[in-house]
């Protein structure tokens, strides 16, 4: 059995315009990884969610003129049979994260912040070595994942695999085991609710900004798998 010579993890966190990720977009993302030698490092950036102006890098537009067969939802789940991408925006979701229309049309384009994530994940792994991938932790981890997926695809790269093993490691599912006894008494499950319960210090005004966010699951995590964190891994922010 092959063994992990150094562990690698991210915690990751974005900010989207909706709720589904093949019907809307990331707008922000934040990445803080950390190595059991010590490294750590942190990405964060806006992203301009897409306006419809570019073709589909998976069906090239062939399905707005060839419908799947009926029964079909999407034949195409990125541009949802459209032929061009288009990252529907929530005002309710623009609400929460305190992000304006404007604002999210001056955001670095999604193809320069997948360059950007890549460049920043190839100091802790090798994407061409199938034994070498980071550990994605987050609250909720696989939604934040599956938008981070549909980001890719619809940027044209179909190796988001390369970068991270799976499935996610969900820190929202590892602090309800460890609250089991005081869950009925809690208000939700969200993260800034189950961070207050676990004792940590937290500036609900900073609520949904991604790195703060990224950071605040990660000291949860040691909180709840102490085991897991301040024991092997740097704990230093």
């Amino acid at each position: 059995m092959t063994e992990i010579d150094v562990r690698k993890r991210t915690f990751v966190d974005t900010e989207t315009t909706g709720l589904i990720h093949f019907v809307n977009g990331v707008h922000s993302i934040a990445i803080f990884a950390e190595t059991e030698d010590g490294r750590t490092g942190q990405f964060r950036s806006k992203v301009r969610p897409f306006t419809g102006e570019l073709p589909c890098p998976v069906c090239k537009g062939k399905l707005a003129t060839n419908p799947p067969p009926e029964g079909h939802i999407f034949g195409c789940y990125l541009c949802r049979d459209s032929g061009m991408l288009l990252d529907l925006v929530n005002p309710e979701a623009m609400e929460i994260s305190g992000t304006t229309k404007e604002e999210l049309d001056t955001f670095p384009s999604p193809h320069d912040v997948v360059d950007q994530i890549k460049k920043f994940l190839r100091a802790y792994v090798n994407p061409f070595n199938k034994e070498d991938k980071a550990f994605w932790y987050g609250f909720s981890a696989r939604f934040d994942q599956d938008f981070l997926r549909s980001l890719f695809a619809k940027c044209g790269d179909d190796y988001f695999g390369s970068w991270w093993w799976t499935p996610p490691i969900d820190i929202a599912s590892l602090a309800a085991e460890a609250m089991e006894k005081v869950r009925p008494s809690m208000l939700n499950a969200k993260l800034v609710t189950v961070c207050g319960q676990a004792g940590l210090t937290v500036d609900p005004g900073e609520a949904h900004d991604a790195m703060y966010d990224t950071k605040l699951c990660r000291r949860l995590h040691r909180v709840v798998r102490p085991e897991r964190g301040a024991a092997q891994c740097p704990t230093s922010e």
